[in-house]
């Protein structure tokens, strides 16, 4: 069996696929879910609860990441999508730049979110102290917002190159 070997592929582009379906659904379940679930219960309190569940979500969100840059560039290497001439020369070129762009989007935003938040600090004080303002929920929202559909996007551009 070759490196390049449709089998491998099949099983390279589905744990591209799974990892990006599970960090996405984590997108949506801490946003959507977790987020306003914690909020009415008044045992809990979100604005601590949240930085620790993100800081703990975040550890495995860097290992997808590896794993989605890794089986990507396998995948782009088994369609010849390596070559920068393919690249800007051919329309499933074009879409794979448009991919590659989306999924840019989704990997900064997720990069400077702590940043945005204040959780980049390592101190437990520091992180309870950070408050987030009406403004700053706005931001926060709009950024899960853009990075979600960024990542759609990325995945739609993904099925419209064929894998």
């Amino acid at each position: 069996m070759s490196f390049w070997s449709p089998h491998i592929h099949y099983i390279v582009t589905l744990i591209h696929i799974f990892s990006i379906i599970f960090w996405l659904g984590w997108m949506v379940f801490i946003f959507f879910i977790l987020q306003p679930a914690a909020a009415r219960v008044s045992s809990i309190n979100p604005k601590l609860l949240m930085p620790y569940v993100r800081q703990r979500v975040r550890k495995f969100v860097f290992w997808i990441i590896l794993i989605v840059l890794l089986t990507g560039l396998y995948n782009m290497g088994y369609r010849g999508l390596l070559d920068w001439q393919v690249l800007t020369e051919t329309s499933v070129g074009h879409r794979m730049l448009w991919k590659l762009g989306a999924a840019s989007i989704l990997f900064v935003i997720y990069f400077i979110f702590p940043y945005v938040m204040g959780e980049h600090e390592s101190d437990e004080k520091e992180i309870q102290k950070h408050q987030v303002s009406k403004k700053g929920k706005m931001i926060v929202a709009g950024m899960h917002l853009i990075a979600f559909s960024a990542g759609v996007a990325a995945a739609y551009l993904g099925i419209t190159i064929g894998g």
